[in-house]
């Protein structure tokens, strides 16, 4: 509606009265943002495995899985987690955020999860209270069932709840999870990034150049937004952007495994925070619980400013620091490159600001204990000279973050990219560098001094590669766990994508040893020792590439030289020496513990991988069971693949196999998972007739790579399952 004052003061009235009720009604709409489901009675489901899972009476909150539906205990552990089977599909309903709901179906027995989004998106998870339901056999919620839902899910909101208010400044979070031991922690972090992006449509023309360029990238503390600063030629800004497709506080996880293109919900939200017209460079930033502090500068000057972020669709400015002047006996310009910020002990908080690239760093103390409008002191200032530690190198740090341990000690990270030449500085090297911090209090005819010290303790060599920069855009995130994770952004965005990596902890070891398979993975070095470039494969995402053919994953046919995984017991990797799981098989066993090979060739295994896969150790089911057969000795050539629920071939002159006709009298090797109690027979002769060879079943992977050793070499004719 268009309210404008017209001619007739009557007429004036009553649009002025509909305005003011338009408006009430528009702000009075309850904004639904639930993701937690009840379950009245237990309900069973298809796990993304095909196993059959049963969930329990009880409360559980949903969040999407790479386009499955996870469902998490209230109060329990990620481990107790599961992932179930999903279909996906679209609804009509106004969202502002995910909804989950979970509703009996139009037919008995028949029970629905559906989760929500809100660009019109859902995924839905069907099960039933008697037992499983058999795949694909079942009939989704019509748009006109899932209304009502939505409907009555909307009544049920308390009214205080559909009012908005300010929380009081008490209520925000002004904190970040502490790490129990920050160096044992900063060691796990894996040297190589798993690739993520975002798109970023706003500011035309900017992001284009190095003289406009991201800075420093936060990840925010519910976990599915992030914080990243710009510079343009007419304004230093931070830019919110929501990663809709990813869920949860620890691991986001690749989302261009599949494209480089990353899902359309992982975007810059708008309004883009514009921090200052007046200095227009934005430098590193760090996210404190619900609050985020950001630095700009310009010509030798500077600004510090304060945001509450809590909710990122509606920043809030709370106030700034203005450094015009030099301080702390240093002549340097009091720019500010990069800040930090923590709180301490005594509930007051401390700000670092970085001058230029970092040679002199200027310590602020709040006045109280309220983020929110606290005003601050200067109280130190630190130059590079002062060092200590493993070595005297303080690089020229564009992002440096607190991190506090919870014995309340404090350190510093540090990213930058180390140039030994530098009219090559595309090709240098991406670093992370840990420091302890000390600050020490002295008193002197009543007068109160402060000294830093700042000891430099390890450091971190990353692989960024080309989508990250650590010299223009890193930071620090700690999950609630109090995992240290690493992450760097890309200097520029390409058609409107922004590329950036996740530098995720690895488990030195597992303790309490893993159970659950979809926190699995095996990561894959080029080089001995677990060095150079790697793969990361995930369990949750081994569909999502081409693990057939190793061409077709960054090129790592025939790379493969040191091997770290971490399977639960009665799981196992298989890497296989040609593609499409051919040739040689070797097998990486699960122990639910972190295993590794730092060197293949121990094996007679270096530069030999060209696919793998993910497979149990054991079956007990015929409908588990497969074999595969191969035209040449040593499992090689062409492949007929058998599975149990159809193992029966009458004729093998008839079928076709890799797009060529005719597998009579080919075999010349076999692998087999057959469970106890069956046998797969191969006959000489088609319609199961003449000599036979039987493959026993002992429940697990079982291969002979030369069938003249038993005399029947290209004899194979007809087969099939037998019950023994």
């Amino acid at each position: 509606m268009i309210c404008t004052k017209k001619q007739y003061p009557f007429l004036s009235l009553v649009l002025l009265m509909l305005c003011v009720v338009s408006a009430f009604t528009v702000s009075d709409r309850p904004a639904l943002a639930s993701t937690a489901i009840t379950l009245e009675q237990p309900v069973h489901f298809i796990a993304i495995d095909g196993s059959a899972v049963r969930l329990a009476a009880g409360t559980y909150q949903i969040e999407a899985a790479e386009g499955w539906v996870k469902v998490v205990p209230q109060g329990g552990s990620p481990n107790e987690a599961v992932v179930l089977e999903a279909v996906a599909g679209t609804h009509n309903e106004p969202l502002e955020a995910p909804v989950a709901v979970s509703v009996p179906g139009d037919e008995d027995d028949v029970h629905h999860l559906v989760l929500l989004f809100p660009d019109g998106k859902t995924l839905e998870a069907v099960g039933s209270s008697s037992g499983i339901r058999k795949r694909g056999l079942f009939a989704r919620l019509t748009p006109s069932r899932l209304h009502t839902v939505i409907k009555a899910k909307r009544a049920q909101r308390p009214r205080m709840a559909q009012l908005r208010t300010q929380p009081s400044a008490s209520a925000f979070a002004d904190s970040n999870p502490c790490v129990k031991n920050v160096l044992a922690e900063f060691r796990k972090i894996r040297t190589h990034g798993d690739k993520l992006g975002f798109h970023h449509s706003q500011t035309p023309g900017a992001y284009e150049t190095s003289s406009s360029h991201y800075q420093g990238i936060q990840r925010l503390r519910n976990g599915k937004f992030l914080a990243v600063s710009g510079s343009t030629s007419h304004t230093g800004e931070v830019l919110l952007v929501e990663m809709g497709s990813r869920s949860g506080t620890t691991r986001l996880r690749s989302n261009r495994l599949t494209s480089n293109t990353p899902p359309s919900p992982d975007r810059v939200l708008n309004p883009v925070i514009s921090v200052s017209k007046k200095y227009t460079h934005a430098g590193g930033i760090q996210v404190l619980g619900d609050y985020l502090v950001v630095g700009v500068e310009k010509n030798g000057k500077s600004e510090v400013a304060f945001y509450n972020i809590r909710d990122p669709r509606n920043p809030r400015f709370l106030h700034k620091i203005i450094r015009t002047q030099p301080l702390g006996g240093f002549k340097d310009d009091p720019t500010a490159g990069a800040v930090g910020l923590t709180k301490r002990k005594d509930g007051r908080f401390l700000l670092l600001v970085a001058r230029w690239n970092s040679n002199v760093l200027d310590f602020y103390l709040s006045q109280t204990t309220d983020l929110s409008s606290t005003t601050f002191s200067h109280i130190d200032s630190w130059k590079e000279n002062e060092l200590k530690g493993m070595d005297r190198e303080f690089a020229d740090y564009q992002s440096i973050n607190f991190v506090q341990q919870c014995d309340g000690q404090l350190f510093l990270v540090g990213t930058h990219r180390h140039f030994k030449v530098k009219t090559t500085k595309s090709f240098g090297k991406d670093w992370a560098d840990l420091f302890k911090f000390e600050l020490a209090r002295t008193g002197q005819s009543g007068i109160t001094t402060y000294h830093t010290a700042i000891t430099k303790i390890a450091n971190l060599h990353l692989y960024c590669q080309d989508t990250c920069n650590l010299q223009k855009g890193g930071g620090v995130y700690v999950s609630s766990k109090g995992e240290i994770f690493i992450y760097g952004v890309e200097q520029n965005r390409h058609n409107n994508l922004v590329r950036f990596n996740e530098f995720r902890p690895v488990p030195t070891s597992a303790n309490p040893a893993l159970t659950n398979i979809n926190s699995a993975w095996v990561e894959l070095y080029d080089d001995r020792g677990f060095k150079d470039r790697s793969i990361m494969v995930d369990f949750l995402d081994r569909n999502l590439r081409n693990y057939r053919d190793y061409d077709k994953v960054d090129g790592f046919e025939d790379k493969t030289s040191s091997a770290k995984w971490l399977l639960p017991r009665g799981w196992q990797y298989f890497l296989f020496e040609d593609k499409n799981y051919k040739g040689r098989m070797l097998k990486l066993a699960g122990t639910g513990r972190v295993e590794s090979v730092s060197d293949m060739k121990s094996r007679g295994w270096n530069d030999k991988v060209s696919s793998s896969r993910f497979m149990k150790e054991g079956i007990t089911r015929l409908d588990q069971a497969w074999v595969e057969l191969f035209d040449d000795r040593n499992f090689k050539d062409r492949r007929l693949i058998v599975k149990g629920s159809s193992g029966s071939i009458r004729n093998y002159k008839k079928i076709t196999v890799e797009g060529k006709r005719g597998f009579g009298d080919k075999a010349s090797s076999v692998r087999f998972m057959i469970p106890h109690g069956y046998v797969y027979r191969l006959y000489e002769d088609d319609s199961y007739r003449g000599k036979t060879l039987e493959l026993v079943g002992t429940g697990t992977v079982l291969e002979i790579s030369d069938f003249n050793s038993l005399h029947f070499n290209d004899k194979v004719s007809s087969s099939k399952f037998v019950r023994k």
